[in-house]
């Protein structure tokens, strides 16, 4: 069978790809299970283009990414899933033939400009085909576990609320396109979610996190162990609930644990992405922000002796799990070890089969979600430095450093704040470009020694050029999983397990400045009468 459209031609590409996938999922809130679902579905991408290599239908605002997808038939009936084929695909042509000439018309009015480059890289075929089975999920197994953590809080009168998502999704991914590459690979991972709230006696609402991704259930901490970090995080919060209200500060700030990772997802994970905006209906226009390294590259973005490389093909760094990896990515290409900064100077972007001036071929990082196309993404981005510190030593100079500002405290950063939407949610902090997430858990580490929580900070503006100006990095790295959705400012607050996973290992980073705020305004009343017991 022929596809073909009159003036068009034939697509020049086609790729199918398939996720057949079981997801289970149960939550709970102080030792009740609230939900639970327990579900098998197949999703179908579809990426079909017309034109050719040097100019094609994409690279032009897309308003209906859903024309895209597609469920399949769970049932292996042959005539039911080519059906599904037929029609998806005869859509997905016709809209990439009208998008081809709307692309026509805005480069039209366009002056040529010297960073014109091909639409679709030429690659050569890439196989891979792992027979492994994904692990069997136990949606029982989840229901007990969310039900014995989120009990905990139950010990903490303190705690407004208690809650434990676990996600568990298994199966398999493939891949088939035109010009001959093909995979079949096992998709597994697990999320657990752990998350408390509760108000200050003046009232300012307050929380607390703790979350793990691992590819399996049984790569999880065991039981008793996950128990004691849920009290753990219950105490915390408690503590978080009496402490002192933060000062306006300006000085050195350490950002520790997960909070490192954090800070390098929001400053620098999408920014490695070297996928260009698409093109605006309007001529002379580009859709969204370019990344911020446009123009760095054999610049020194990082201190000396900083190295920084994106890792597929690892699982794990210094006993923590990785789960970005994949052994091949969204367009058919084998995922590639990147070396993207060495010795703190920036040599490359991540990039997929999408060029920009400098990179005509992709390394294997293309991703995409239900909200994003498929673009350039970290998949394990491992941050470490030939040159770091102790944890010792990384105290040391901070107070160094606060010496000098006449400062008699430095502040340390544990965690930052980036929930989904809850019933807490304020719209208020949400994050906006050119602003960071605010911290959820900071200590104040006086020049002695001693150590106190400080609630309600936010921070001013951080960038690019203060990872370029820290004074130290340290020698462990931690490792903070999240799922990606692209690159729009609001992708962490709609987090729903549906985009792509991403680890970044990352070891304590101490910013030489940081403007930290204290609350300004009226906190909402807590509530009228204690907490059940």
């Amino acid at each position: 069978m022929t596809i073909e459209i009159s003036g068009v031609g034939k697509p020049y590409f086609v790729s199918y790809q398939m996720w057949d996938l079981r997801r289970a999922h149960s939550y709970a809130s102080f030792g009740a299970i609230v939900s639970r679902n327990d579900f098998r579905q197949r999703t179908l991408d579809i990426d079909l283009r017309v034109g050719d290599y040097a100019f094609d239908n994409s690279d032009v605002v897309d308003r209906a990414l859903s024309h895209r997808s597609i469920t399949l038939p769970l049932d292996d009936e042959y005539d039911a899933v080519r059906r599904e084929l037929w029609l998806a695909t005869d859509r997905v042509f016709k809209h990439a033939a009208e998008a081809l000439e709307r692309k026509h018309a805005v480069v039209g009015a366009e002056t040529k400009s010297a960073d014109d480059v091909d639409s679709f890289s030429k690659e050569p075929p890439a196989h891979l085909t792992d027979l492994h089975e994904a692990p069997a999920l136990n949606p029982a197994k989840l229901d007990a576990l969310a039900k014995t953590l989120s009990a905990v809080f139950r010990l903490d009168p303190d705690i407004y609320r208690g809650d434990v998502s676990i996600s568990a999704t298994s199966g398999r991914h493939y891949f088939v396109s035109s010009e001959g590459s093909e995979s079949e690979q096992p998709k597994s991972f697990v999320r657990t979610e752990i998350e408390c709230s509760t108000q200050a006696a003046d009232g300012m609402p307050l929380h607390d996190t703790l979350e793990f991704f691992t590819k399996t259930t049984d790569e999880l901490p065991a039981e008793r162990e996950l128990v004691a970090k849920v009290k753990a995080l219950s105490a915390e919060l408690s503590a978080l609930r009496a402490a002192p209200v933060v000062g306006d500060y300006s000085g050195p700030v350490l950002f520790e644990g997960v909070a490192a990772g954090q800070l390098v997802r929001t400053l620098l994970a999408e920014n490695l992405s070297g996928t260009p905006g698409e093109r605006s209906d309007h001529p002379g226009q580009r859709r969204g922000t370019e990344s911020q390294l446009v123009g760095k590259v054999g610049q020194r973005i990082f201190p000396r002796g900083v190295e920084i490389v994106d890792d597929p093909t690892a699982t794990r760094i210094a006993d923590q799990v990785l789960v970005g990896g994949a052994g091949f990515d969204e367009e058919g290409i084998a995922a590639q070890k990147v070396s993207l900064v060495e010795d703190g100077v920036f040599k490359r972007f991540l990039m997929s089969r999408i060029p920009r001036k400098g990179f005509a071929h992709s390394n294997g990082h293309a991703a995409s979600s239900p909200v994003s196309r498929v673009a350039a993404h970290p998949m394990n981005l491992i941050v470490q430095s030939t040159k770091a510190v102790s944890d010792a030593e990384l105290r040391r100079r901070a107070f160094a450093a606060a010496k000098e500002e006449g400062l008699t405290f430095i502040l340390v950063v544990e965690k930052l704040d980036l929930r989904s939407f809850d019933d807490d949610f304020d719209s208020s902090r949400m994050v906006r470009p050119g602003s960071i997430e605010s911290p959820t858990v900071v200590k104040r580490v006086y020049l002695d020694g001693r150590e106190e929580y400080v609630r309600g900070a936010a921070f001013g503006s951080i960038n690019l050029h203060d990872l370029r100006e820290m004074i130290a990095l340290g020698a462990k790295p931690v490792v903070y999983s999240y799922f990606g959705e692209g690159t729009s400012w609001f992708s962490s607050i709609f987090e729903n397990g549906s985009g792509y996973l991403i680890s970044i290992a990352a070891p304590s980073l101490l910013l030489r400045a940081v403007d930290v705020s204290k609350p300004v305004g009226a906190q909402r009343l807590p509530p009228i009468v204690p907490r059940p017991s």
